[in-house]
């Protein structure tokens, strides 16, 4: 897979996205909500079905996957066992032949997929948004019926980087397909668990990580990473992602003190998803948290200043748990929010 660079996508200035969870359960008006902002998004809908929690949706086809409706995820290991040799053929006739499609998501874990691209394609958007749990953090949450960890079978933790590989892919063709430039975002918390300069084991991690955005690339999509935790944010910025999300508030000041990492991320194009507007029910000051945003970046420099200058913005993480209600507030106050940042750039 080839590192080419990113693909040049019309923007409009400080452009708004989600993160890709809603607490709808009716389709219309998630998808409502989701083209609204100015990178329309695929609304995940985990109230409507537990199978579109994060994990049950990216490990959909595992052999031996359950799941509750918290999103807890275990593989039968005796299933698993029986069907490991198959699925492994799946995968690696898939991806040898480029013949991903099987691997999109199915309406039983991702109903809006479909709609979305037809959306995407009837709209002709030039850019739109997925996301998928990227294998660091399947590895971390997926277990064993025996209580093992995922990772004491490293043929599982291998079919768990394929078949994110397969997934996103094929997500990336099909919007290719509709005309529409891949924003595709590696959702990764356990990035948080991670210290890659003190194990070799999370440094194998980080470094699939890097290969699967690289590939991404080379497919011609847009490659993101959220993580909504700390985490060694100078390793994070050196994976090769077009673009890092996380929450301002956890993070911002921590990421803005890497001072050599993020002016690199920067020369390379790099761009900052920035997670502003809290998910937690908590209201915001959207005055006083456009210009604490302002006033860290600034501190960090000229890198800073032109990370502020090309960022998008999001909310801070998820809206899965809280009410419809709540997350159109949400979302109001990032156009607001939105609108405080451009006013206060063009003052500068």
């Amino acid at each position: 897979m080839s590192e080419a660079p990113a693909p040049a996508a019309p923007l409009a200035p400080l452009p708004t996205t989600g993160i890709g969870s809603l607490p709808h359960t009716q389709l219309e008006l998630a998808l409502q909500l989701a083209l609204r902002v100015d990178i329309p998004y695929l609304p995940q809908l985990p109230m409507k079905d537990p199978a579109e929690l994060m994990l049950p949706q990216a490990l959909e086809g595992l052999p031996g996957l359950r799941f509750d409706r918290e999103g807890a995820v275990t593989v039968q290991l005796a299933e698993w066992e029986r069907r490991a040799a198959d699925f492994e053929d799946e995968l690696e006739q898939a991806l040898a032949t480029g013949t991903v499609a099987a691997f999109e998501p199915s309406a039983g874990f991702a109903c809006a997929w479909r709609p979305f691209l037809w959306e995407v394609e009837s709209r002709r958007l030039p850019v739109a948004k997925v996301q998928h749990a990227g294998p660091s953090t399947t590895r971390w949450a997926l277990e064993l019926d025996d209580g093992r960890p995922a990772s004491a079978l490293p043929r599982l933790g291998q079919q768990l980087y394929r078949l994110a590989l397969a997934r996103t892919i094929a997500m990336t063709r099909a919007l290719l397909d509709r005309g529409a430039t891949p924003l595709v975002f590696l959702d990764e918390p356990a990035l948080g668990l991670l210290a890659p300069d003190e194990d070799t084991s999370h440094r194998r991690m980080f470094e699939e990580l890097r290969l699967l955005i690289a590939a991404l690339r080379g497919e011609g999509a847009i490659v993101g990473v959220h993580c909504c935790w700390s985490a060694d944010w100078s390793s994070v910025l050196e994976l090769g992602a077009d673009l890092l999300s996380f929450d301002t508030a956890l993070s911002l000041p921590a990421l803005a003190a890497q001072a050599q990492a993020l002016e690199r991320f920067e020369d390379r194009g790099g761009s900052l998803a920035l997670g502003l507007v809290p998910t937690d029910g908590r209201e915001a000051d959207l005055e006083a948290l456009a210009a604490r945003v302002v006033a860290t970046l600034r501190g960090a420099g000229k890198a800073g200043e032109r990370l502020l200058e090309r960022a998008l913005l999001t909310p801070a993480c998820g809206l899965a748990l809280r009410s419809v209600a709540q997350c159109e507030r949400v979302f109001d106050s990032l156009k607001g929010v939105q609108r405080l940042f451009r006013e206060r750039l063009a003052r500068d």
